[in-house]
């Protein structure tokens, strides 16, 4: 009989990527719960779109036809800075939807899994990155 020492690494643990590879795929698992749960309600990805463009619309054509705003049109200068306003909000919300979470129970759930809290951090940052880059899709659009 063969000692482990002498074995050939044949299950993931013998692998030393091991742990790189596991960090990734929990990453990815919570990452892809937060889009499924967006993929299921577009029409909260829709409805915060919504904001961000009428700001661009109303104000950006309002203050375009005042006159000494120079020859770059406003709505190039303003849009930056709507855009980030939304991302922040987008921040917010995902930072109250945490708490929300913690309130129901289930961030207690991830907890007591053998996920390492950095990587729950990560997966709701991942997937609010997603949801903000949706949304400059849509406001540019």
């Amino acid at each position: 009989m063969k000692s482990r020492a002498n074995a050939a690494p044949r299950d993931a643990w013998d692998n030393p990527c091991y742990p790189v590879i596991s960090f990734f795929q929990k990453t990815w698992a919570l990452t892809e719960l937060e889009i499924r749960k967006l993929r299921h309600d577009p029409t909260e990805l829709v409805s915060r779109a919504v904001q961000p463009a009428l700001w661009l619309l109303v104000f950006g054509q309002v203050f375009s036809r005042m006159r000494g705003t120079g020859t770059p049109h406003y709505t190039d200068f303003i849009a930056p800075g709507i855009l980030a306003q939304s991302v922040l909000f987008i921040a917010i919300f995902y930072g109250i939807a945490i708490i929300w979470e913690r309130d129901l129970g289930i961030v207690h759930k991830f907890l007591v899994s053998p996920t390492p809290r950095f990587v729950l951090v990560l997966g709701k940052a991942i997937s609010a990155g997603v949801r903000a880059f949706s949304q400059v899709i849509i406001v540019y659009a």
